[in-house]
């Protein structure tokens, strides 16, 4: 048998059972302890099967076999990428194929792998480890789920995704997507970014009036303590970034202790102007491209207006996978088909659902807009990505 040599990112040299090529992202920011980030962030994605497109045929095809199955110049070569695990099942039919199926994000479970049972049971080999995946067959047109969803291990089926139907529980979900690191990589480096305050457009009597000490993540406050009047406020990247600025809004409290966004002429040096006014709309789905490290974006409040700054709210650039407000969303579970558990339209940036069955494969769905969704289980409070 032939062995099956790699070339993977900086190598020098072909070798065995190299990350199969845009399974992982390369990791540039390492979240330290104090970033305090409450996500599970992402790193990888998980192969389920490999195939080779071939000039000749090599797929044995069977009609109504779907979706990439269907081609007869596939030749599936998972083993020779280093996906080893076999997964056998009891079935009740042995004359059907079954489909292996993983879910495909923002669709729904998608076969990657068939089967033809024999003796009451159906294997699949060479299935990646750490996948999701659920059986199906298919009779005169109609898709039957043969079993929970479950999770692939190094020697099989390491468990199932069984609903409880007495533990159920209160979750809260603040994402429908798991946070990714190339998307952590951006908002890491915007650590030592400063916010300044001053009474000369050209900054040269600057106060800093707050700074960004821990990775930022969607909107965040950061409280100024300075009672001084100023006229110009600005945010500084750090002299190695250039990440984009979703949000950037100040905001002054009067005496009744009520908050009020600050308005004022738009200014900044090395962005993207034509999209400047995108930090200061309230919508953090826009953002400003940084085109130089430690730009500035920020406020000219007008002559006669100068005044104090309470607070500084801003958002780096994100996904727009984070639950956002006004959106109507629904919660699913999937047992041996997708069950609706509720329908929330969100109030914050995060949302609750009670009477959630304890051991399910769940799935958010975000009706107002936005295709990314993935499957997850909540454990000790977090979304766990699959």
């Amino acid at each position: 048998m032939f062995k099956k040599y790699t070339v993977y990112e900086k190598d020098e040299v072909a070798k065995l059972l190299n990350p199969i090529d845009a399974s992982q992202f390369l990791l540039r920011y390492k979240i330290r302890q104090e970033d305090g980030c409450p996500y599970s962030v992402k790193t990888e994605k998980t192969p389920v099967k490999v195939y080779r497109i071939c000039y000749d045929h090599c797929n044995e095809v069977e009609r109504g076999d779907p979706a990439i199955l269907s081609s007869p110049f596939i030749q599936d070569v998972s083993i020779e990428y280093g996906l080893t695990t076999d997964i056998e099942l009891d079935v009740d039919n042995d004359s059907n194929a079954v489909y292996l199926c993983s879910y495909l994000s923002g669709s729904d479970w998608a076969p990657v792998a068939k089967s033809k049972p024999k003796n009451g049971k159906v294997v699949f080999r060479g299935v990646g480890k750490r996948a999701v995946c659920v059986p199906v067959s298919v009779n005169n047109g109609r898709k039957r789920y043969l079993s929970y969803p479950f999770l692939t291990g190094e020697k099989g089926i390491e468990k199932m995704f069984v609903p409880s139907e007495t533990d159920k529980r209160l979750v809260c979900i603040n994402r429908k997507y798991p946070l990714c690191s190339y998307i952590t990589d951006t908002w890491g480096y915007m650590r030592g970014g400063t916010f300044e305050a001053a009474m000369t457009e050209d900054f040269h009597d600057a106060d800093t009036i707050a700074m960004i000490t821990t990775m930022p993540y969607g909107m965040t406050t950061l409280n100024v303590s300075s009672m001084k009047k100023y006229r110009f406020l600005r945010y500084h990247a750090p002299l190695n970034n250039r990440s984009s600025l979703a949000e950037l809004q100040f905001y002054t409290t009067d005496m009744a202790g009520n908050s009020h966004i600050l308005k004022g002429r738009n200014m900044s040096i090395g962005v993207d102007s034509t999209n400047l006014k995108n930090v200061f709309d309230g919508n953090s789905a826009t953002s400003c491209r940084g085109l130089e490290v430690g730009y500035t974006v920020g406020l000219d409040l007008g002559d006669g207006n100068e005044t104090t700054v309470t607070k500084v709210v801003f958002s780096p650039s994100t996904d727009l996978n984070f639950v956002e407000r006004s959106h109507l969303y629904e919660l699913y579970c999937f047992d041996t088909e997708w069950r609706i558990l509720g329908r929330i339209y969100s109030k914050a940036e995060s949302l609750e659902f009670d009477n959630v069955p304890n051991g399910a494969l769940l799935l958010l769905k975000d009706k107002t807009g936005g295709k990314e969704e993935r499957i997850f289980e909540y454990i000790d409070g977090r979304q766990i990505w699959y």
